[in-house]
C-alpha cells in the first residue's frame, strides 16, 4: 500500500518520546515528571502499534512468513544483546542460591527484554490479521474481542512482559481496519478541540491523586491482582486506559504534521538501537557521576534524549548495527 506521510512522521516523533520515557530515571521521584510520561503514554505506544496495523493491510502467507524470519531473527539478535549484560549484573551481585543459570538462558529465548515485546507483538498481530481477513471477520467482532480478551486476561495472576502483545492488539486492529476516508475525516476536525481535549487530559492527570495506579495501567502488563487494591479497581484503570488512550490517538492523528515522514524509516532502529546508548549512560549515571557530586536537573532528561535518539540514528545506519538489526541480511544473496 502507499505509505501515508502522516503515519511516517508521527513514527519518529512517537520513537523520539519512548526514548525520553526511557531515558528519565526520575518517574517514580518526580510527581512532573510521572505526569508528562503517563500522558506521553496515553498516545506513544497506543498510536505506534496502531500505525503498525495500518501498515499491515494487504498481508499474504508469503510476506507474513518473510517477515517472521526477518523479524524472528532481529528479535533473537536484540534480546541476547540486551539481556546478556542484565545477566551478567546479576551473576555478580546476586547470591548463588538466588542466581540459576539455566532459568536466565531459557529466559533469553521465551521473555522479550524491554521494548522486545513490541517485535514480539508484531509477530503475532500480524498472524492474527492475516487469519481474520481469510475468515472475512468483520470489525465490530474482532475489536470487541480484543478488548474483552485482555481485560478478562487480567483476572489471571501472572506477571508477564510479553502480557502487553495482548493487552495492546485493540490499537493494532483499529489501525488495520483504519481506511484512508476515516483518517481524512479525522484531519478536517478543527485543531482547536483536539488541543482542548489533550489539555484536559493532561490537566486531569495533573490532579488525579492515585497517579501511580494510572501509570501501571498504561505499561499494561500483570494481573489486576498484583497491582491494584482490589480485582475491579484493576479492571476499570485498564478500561479507563484503553478510552483515554483512543480518545488521545486520535487527537494526535488530527494534529500531526507531515514535517518529519522522511525521518519514519529510521523508527525501527532507533527503537531498538538506543536502549544499548541508554545503557552505556545509566552507568554513567550510576557508578562515575556520584563520586564525582555531579549532579543535573530534571529538565536534563529532555535535551540528553535528544541526543540519544540522533545517536541511535546515526549508530543504525552503519553496516554492523544494520547486520545486527537484521540478520537475514547475511543469508540475502549480494
Amino acid at each position: 500500500m502507499n505509505r501515508n506521510k502522516t503515519f511516517d512522521s508521527l513514527k519518529f516523533i512517537l520513537v523520539c518520546f519512548v526514548v525520553y520515557a526511557h531515558t528519565t530515571d526520575n518517574l517514580y521521584k518526580d510527581r512532573g515528571t510521572a505526569v508528562l510520561v503517563s500522558f506521553l503514554s496515553t498516545f506513544t505506544m497506543p498510536l505506534f502499534i496502531f500505525i503498525s496495523g495500518y501498515f499491515s493491510k494487504n498481508i499474504t502467507w508469503d510476506k507474513y512468513v518473510k517477515s517472521f524470519k526477518s523479524l524472528g531473527l532481529t528479535y533473537l539478535a536484540a534480546q541476547l544483546t540486551y539481556s546478556i549484560p542484565f545477566i551478567t549484573v546479576q551473576a555478580v551481585t546476586l547470591p548463588a542460591d538466588q542466581f540459576n543459570i539455566v532459568q536466565k538462558i531459557i529466559s533469553i529465548f521465551i521473555l522479550p527484554y524491554g521494548g522486545l515485546w513490541y517485535v514480539v507483538g508484531l509477530l503475532v498481530w500480524r498472524l492474527l490479521v492475516y487469519y481474520i481477513a481469510k475468515l472475512n471477520l468483520k470489525f465490530p467482532l474482532v475489536f470487541s474481542l480484543s478488548l474483552i480478551i485482555p481485560l478478562l486476561f487480567g483476572f489471571i495472576d501472572i506477571q508477564l512482559n510479553a502480557f502487553r502483545v495482548i493487552t495492546f492488539f485493540p490499537y493494532f486492529v483499529l489501525g488495520y481496519y483504519c481506511n484512508e476516508q476515516m483518517f481524512n475525516k479525522i484531519r478536517k476536525v478543527n485543531p482547536i478541540i483536539p488541543v482542548v481535549i489533550l489539555l484536559a487530559i493532561f490537566t486531569g492527570l495533573f490532579f488525579y491523586k492515585n497517579l501511580f495506579y494510572f501509570v501501571m495501567a498504561t505499561f499494561g502488563e500483570g494481573s489486576y491482582k498484583s497491582t491494584y487494591p482490589t480485582l475491579l479497581q484493576g479492571f476499570l484503570y485498564r478500561a479507563s486506559f484503553y478510552l483515554i488512550s483512543m480518545i488521545s490517538i486520535t487527537c494526535v492523528i488530527s494534529l500531526a504534521t507531515d514535517r518529519f515522514y522522511k525521518l519514519g524509516k529510521y523508527s525501527l532502529g532507533i527503537f531498538l538501537v538506543h536502549p544499548c546508548v541508554i545503557f552505556i549512560i545509566s552507568g554513567i549515571r550510576m557508578y562515575l557521576l556520584p563520586p564525582l557530586h555531579i549532579t543535573y536537573p530534571i529538565l536534563f532528561d529532555f535535551p540528553l534524549s535528544i541526543v540519544i535518539t540522533f545517536i541511535s540514528l546515526y549508530l543504525s545506519e552503519r553496516k554492523p548495527v544494520q547486520y545486527w538489526m537484521s540478520p537475514i541480511m547475511f543469508f540475502q544473496k549480494k
